[in-house]
């Protein structure tokens, strides 16, 4: 067997060390500055698209129209002015509602307002009645102030069980206001301006925008009655009061006289005298004899001529049978 050598390692040959180095890594400082410019970036470009956004937004025509109109934001050349010569007052009202009724007229105001929003409804007169509707529980009456004067307003919901159709009034609302002419006399009450709004109930908000739009617009110029008007009325009020039965002359009874037509010495119109807002009423005929208004007639159907025909009463005042 051949026996192999092997030569001895030199190990004195020093070992070389592995560099390393003491230096610490650097900050990825780059990674932040880019992040900050992105976010720079994104809000630079989100305040000028909210910019153009609001620009828009006020340019004319590009926003949405409200309902929420006050009466001061309607321009003038959209509304109309309601104006009655004989009670003396006046209001505006938008162009776009209709009218019905006498609006001109210089007897007492039976006018509608329509044509408002759907199941909307405004209905304005004057009379002696002092208390709103039957048909709705209303609530607690509140004192406002419409054109300088003490007026009671309230709210009602719902049908009460005087009313005939109650199922009419369901999902219903009503505001009833109460404006008040003239003085309170001792045996009967003042005539009063009767604005009684009918609307869908879920309209609430709304129908006192548009109530408003007529209460906050309100103005008294005084009566320009005749002193033949005032006579007469005062006149036909006394008689009817006096020919009632006992029981209704108190203050529960109300008297309303209306004048249809007036002439140099004749006159002719209607009167109601209510109860809780019902009651009966008739045609009169009134005279002027030797300077002082006098009923001649009354009656709830077309005169006998025997009964007129003394008093020489035209035709164009009435006709008889």
């Amino acid at each position: 067997m051949e026996i192999q050598s092997f030569e001895p390692v030199d190990t004195s040959s020093p070992v070389v060390p592995i560099p390393v180095s003491n230096e610490k890594p650097k900050k990825p400082r780059l990674v932040f500055l880019l992040i900050a410019l992105v976010i720079l970036l994104l809000g630079t470009t989100g305040y000028f698209v909210y910019q153009n956004f609001q620009l828009k937004k006020e340019q004319p025509g590009l926003s949405q129209p409200t309902p929420s109109l006050t009466p001061a934001s309607i321009p003038e050349a959209t509304t109309k002015t309601y104006i009655n010569e004989k009670y003396g007052f006046s209001f505006n009202y938008p162009q776009s509602w209709q009218i019905s009724g006498e609006p001109g007229a210089d007897e007492n105001p039976e006018i509608s307002f329509t044509n408002i929003f759907e199941g909307h409804t405004i209905n304005i007169n004057v009379w002696r009645v002092t208390g709103f509707g039957y048909c709705y529980k209303y609530s607690e009456r509140q004192t406002t102030v419409v054109g300088g004067k003490n007026a009671e307003m309230a709210d009602g919901v719902g049908a009460t069980e005087m009313c005939d159709k109650p199922e009419e009034y369901t999902n219903r609302g009503n505001t009833f206001v109460l404006i008040p002419l003239e003085d309170q006399t001792i045996s009967l009450p003042a005539n009063q301006i009767h604005i009684n709004y009918d609307y869908p109930l879920s309209d609430l908000s709304l129908a006192k925008i548009n109530l408003n739009q007529i209460l906050s617009t309100f103005k008294f110029t005084g009566p320009q009655t005749s002193e033949e008007t005032n006579a007469i009325t005062s006149v036909i009020t006394k008689k009817t009061y006096d020919d009632l039965i006992p029981e209704w002359q108190n203050k529960e009874t109300f008297i309303s006289v209306r004048i249809n037509k007036l002439e140099e010495f004749f006159a002719m119109g209607t009167v109601n005298y209510l109860r809780n807002g019902e009651g009966p009423g008739h045609v009169w005929i009134a005279k002027k004899i030797d300077g002082v208004w006098t009923q001649i007639w009354g009656g709830q159907e077309v005169p006998q001529c025997s009964e007129i025909d003394r008093y020489q009463v035209p035709a164009s005042v009435t006709s008889c049978q």
